[in-house]
């Protein structure tokens, strides 16, 4: 996925659901949605992660996403979408392997 797509999918859910600072029921709306398994992507918890107090990842014991909305503190705002653009062209120079790690020739890397 490049990161135009991750941008995109991130402004389509911040606009579907009116995220913001002060909009808590957008947020839970969202969150519910996310825990019904209706909005499951990985870019969906990192999304409702921007939106919760403190951008705080938790889950209870059902394994719902129950962290709190972070009304006046936390949204997707420039400076986060720019560490996101940089983390993701950071990844795009890591490859992953599944793989022993006794047989990867490491040769090429320095």
């Amino acid at each position: 996925m490049s990161i135009n797509d991750i941008l995109d999918y991130v402004d389509k859910r911040i606009f579907e659901f009116d995220l913001t600072k002060t909009n808590e029921e957008g947020f839970l709306k969202y969150r519910e949605m996310y825990n019904k398994g209706i909005c499951n992507s990985p870019l969906d918890l990192f999304i409702l992660s921007k939106f919760s107090y403190n951008q705080i990842i938790r889950f209870n014991k059902k394994m719902e996403y129950n962290s709190s909305f972070g009304r006046n503190r936390s949204d997707f705002n420039d400076n986060i979408r720019n560490n996101t653009i940089a983390f993701c062209q950071h990844l795009s120079n890591i490859n992953f392997m599944s793989k022993d790690f006794r047989k990867i020739d490491i040769s090429n890397y320095s």
